[in-house]
């Protein structure tokens, strides 16, 4: 197999200063999960519940209280520490998965069980074709989840992990994949792989973020979603903001969970492409009409799941001005204010 280096997406893009945990005193949601209504998503027992993901990644810091420990963990790198040095991982595993414990972030998928393979190591999150192939092979062939993340890019495609990418498909796991932060038309591998759903970033007010890569053809970039100063988990134990590709899969990675429980709530067919049809199909249009270069299909939503949203909504904010900082809206106030 050809050895080329694998790292974090260049321009991700975590703050200096972390958040402390410490100033929640109850339980909340980020930006991200709010313009998604996943709060009213979760309200109807939608939690992740039964589902299993895979996260290849920087590993993830098992001293955070909104994560779980009880997962499966291998180390495919050499760094004598297993466990994340960078954040990149921690933060995001945390976008899918903090879980409700009376205080801080709940994630997009809090009760899906999220399995975790390191392989970046190092503070700067690099890695190898061969790292990759190892942690994914282990992933697909051994963990066997619903789902696997992949906040990464490689320089060129790799044969051997485009089969093995395949191999996961035929398997019944779905790929989500970030679609790199070049700001160029070019998705990044392996989200420019056909069987991946390759995710662009958008910021609060479905714009897209600068450094998002575009597609090079209508098929290259699947959904885009939030990716800009997103608060998750970091390894001190607290929060931190971070901007990326690497951010927006996860959210992907997340719906995609509830999208699965939901259909196998209902017995219906679960596999990759019948979420993924759901995901692009309940996507909200942005820029051109229809799938276009910039956004794909559009911003995913939880439309799918018949949540109240924005015309819900409308009475209920009416008195609230966007334009005047209220920290604490009214609940939903904050989807209207984003559209």
């Amino acid at each position: 197999m050809k050895e080329v280096a694998v790292r974090i997406p260049l321009g991700y893009n975590p703050s200096d200063t972390g958040v402390s945990r410490a100033q929640y005193a109850g339980e909340g949601y980020d930006w991200g999960q709010l313009q998604l209504y996943i709060d009213r998503v979760h309200a109807l027992g939608i939690t992740g519940k039964g589902v299993t993901i895979g996260v290849i990644d920087t590993g993830f810091y098992k001293g955070h209280p909104d994560l779980d420990d009880d997962c499966l963990y291998r180390d495919f790198t050499k760094d004598r520490n297993p466990h994340d040095l960078n954040g990149h991982g921690t933060h995001v595993r945390g976008i899918i998965g903090m879980k409700p414990n009376g205080t801080g972030l709940i994630g997009m998928a809090p009760d899906a069980k999220i399995h975790v393979a390191k392989s970046l190591g190092g503070r700067a999150g690099f890695g190898s074709s061969k790292n990759l192939f190892d942690a994914l092979a282990w992933m697909i062939r051994e963990v066997k989840p619903d789902w696997i993340n992949m906040s990464l890019s490689l320089s060129e495609p790799i044969p051997d992990i485009s089969f093995l990418l395949e191999e996961a498909f035929r398997s019944g796991i779905g790929i989500v994949a970030a679609a790199g932060n070049f700001a160029e038309d070019k998705v990044t591998f392996p989200g420019s792989h056909p069987k991946a759903i390759a995710v662009g970033a958008v910021d609060q007010y479905d714009k897209l973020a600068a450094f998002s890569n575009r597609g090079k053809a209508l098929k290259d970039l699947s959904v885009v979603a939030p990716g800009v100063q997103i608060r998750s988990s970091w390894i001190d134990g607290n929060y931190r903001n971070s901007d990326g590709t690497s951010m927006a899969a996860p959210f992907v990675t997340g719906m995609a969970a509830l999208i699965t429980q939901r259909l196998r709530d209902l017995k219906q067919y679960a596999g990759p492409s019948a979420v993924q049809l759901l995901l692009e199909s309940f996507a909200k249009d942005l820029g051109e009409p229809g799938t276009d270069l910039k956004y794909g299909h559009g911003r995913i939503t939880a439309d799918w799941f018949g949540v109240d949203t924005v015309e819900d909504d409308k009475e209920k904010c009416k008195n609230e001005n966007p334009k005047i900082f209220n920290p604490n809206p009214p609940r939903g106030c904050l989807g209207i204010f984003l559209r």
